[in-house]
């Protein structure tokens, strides 16, 4: 996770060739060691610098991945941001039907609630 964690940094800091290979030596190690978790860590990861440098098809392909084993994982949270991170993709790319698709859809075991009563502070 500390490869992914220095990919972030990288990437924040405009250093996107480090920033990406930080994130495939962090893949590799993460597949090697078969944590999933951190395999779809690094995948975003990778996904989000691939976008950022116009490697949309790349990016589509690890997002898409990215999102599959989120799913399978359960983690709903990472699913949603990995759905946002696709859709910001396909509307680079001009796909915009498939951008708003992904911007309004969630995580199947995602509920939504504009009740926002219990949000407030308790006085």
């Amino acid at each position: 996770m500390a490869l992914t964690h220095l990919g972030d940094a990288q990437h924040m800091t405009g250093d996107y060739p480090a920033a990406a290979a930080s994130a495939r030596k962090a893949l590799t190690l993460m597949r090697g060691l078969g944590h999933r978790i951190g395999e779809a860590d690094a995948l975003r990861q990778l996904g989000v610098v691939q976008r950022d440098t116009g490697d949309y098809p790349s990016a589509a392909n690890c997002l898409t991945q990215t999102m599959a084993l989120y799913r399978e994982l359960g983690h709903r949270a990472f699913h949603a941001m990995s759905l946002n991170d696709l859709g910001m993709v396909q509307q680079l790319t001009g796909n915009y039907a498939a951008a708003a698709a992904s911007a309004t859809s969630r995580p199947s075991n995602c509920a939504v609630t504009s009740d926002r009563s219990s949000a407030k502070p308790k006085r």
